[in-house]
């Protein structure tokens, strides 16, 4: 792992389909000039050298923004449990969810059931055996 400080980056992506990397302090000049401007115009990259004609741009984005254009254009997919699917590839995102819940429901009732009884408890369970037993030879079949 490196010790450097990440830097911000953002994405320039042009009519031609190149993209340029530019630092966030560069990216905040070039909207900064590009307001004043008003229009399309061409700014210089100092970071770069070069210079740029805005109305060639298309869009800015961020790393994961650019991440999530690249997915698409391989014709991936983001349900709407925000899992990313292949190309034709059936979502059971909802499944596994629930498959999930199940399994976590049922770990949570093993383990309230494997708990160790109460003296609260005993003690009601004693008296539930005990009714029962006298309700049994009342009726005569004990």
């Amino acid at each position: 792992m490196s010790n450097e400080i990440e830097i911000q980056k953002r994405c320039i992506c042009l009519r031609n389909g190149n993209e340029i990397w530019v630092t966030e302090e560069t990216y905040q000049k070039f909207r900064k000039a590009k307001e004043e401007a008003g229009g399309s115009i061409l700014i210089y990259i100092s970071e770069l050298d070069r210079e740029l004609n805005t109305a060639d741009i298309v869009e800015i984005c961020t790393p994961s923004q650019m991440d999530d254009k690249r997915r698409i254009e391989r014709g991936e997919r983001k349900c709407v449990y925000g899992r990313w699917h292949k190309k034709r590839e059936v979502c059971d995102c909802f499944r596994r969810i629930q498959e999930r819940k199940k399994e976590g429901e049922r770990i949570e009732q093993e383990k309230e059931e494997n708990k160790p009884l109460t003296d609260e408890q005993r003690a009601k369970n004693k008296e539930i055996r005990k009714s029962i037993s006298q309700d049994l030879k009342r009726r005569g079949i004990i």
